[in-house]
């Protein structure tokens, strides 16, 4: 999903475009000052435990990379990435 805002920025005097990786923002100021920015939205996943093992998956169910193992350990590395993940698709 992606939101659009307009921008107006009086210390902005720049012309082109930024993409900002922690919030997953894109900024397009085509004249100085006056642009609109795209805030993507990352894609939500989630935690599934299946034959032993942890796994980390999209919001189809489709796992994402291999299995994390079958610790506890390995369940707490999954659950940090996807509070992680979580946490920047719910501010932006």
């Amino acid at each position: 999903m992606i939101n659009i805002s307009l921008l107006f920025a009086w210390y902005d005097m720049w012309v082109g475009a930024f993409w900002d990786k922690k919030a997953h923002w894109l900024y397009i100021l085509p004249i100085p000052m006056c642009g609109i920015i795209l805030k993507f939205r990352p894609p939500i996943i989630t935690i599934l435990h299946y034959n032993d093992f942890w796994y980390i998956c999209d919001p189809a169910g489709v796992q994402i990379g291999e299995p994390v193992g079958s610790s506890h350990t390995a369940y707490m590395r999954a659950w940090d990435y996807y509070k992680r993940l979580n946490t920047l698709h719910d501010k932006s």
